[in-house]
């Protein structure tokens, strides 16, 4: 099994989510309004930094990891704002 950890815009989740959807991982976990600072820019919600980037958890068997990786390739670099990152870690499921 996989935990994949995804950051994104805030104006990129719905792209991220059906591109999830569509790699057949249906379920996952937002969280909305996070904070950060990447290489590129920083989202702080604030006047010097604005805008927020999103969470996602997804967790998925090897397969379907696989596949999730494929669909957020696809649609990198498709937005002009894009913050895309996403990690994946080797889990397993206890309850």
């Amino acid at each position: 099994m996989k935990l994949i950890l995804i950051i994104c815009d805030e104006v990129d989740v719905s792209m991220v989510t059906r591109a999830l959807e569509g790699a057949g991982a249906k379920t996952y976990t937002l969280i909305p309004k996070v904070l950060g600072r990447g290489e590129s820019r920083s989202h702080a919600n604030t006047s010097a930094f604005p805008g927020l980037n999103c969470a996602l958890l997804v967790g998925v068997d090897e397969l379907k990891a696989e596949q999730v990786h494929a669909a957020l390739d696809e649609i990198q670099g498709t937005s002009p704002h894009q913050v895309l990152r996403a990690f994946a870690w080797s889990t397993e499921q206890w309850i």
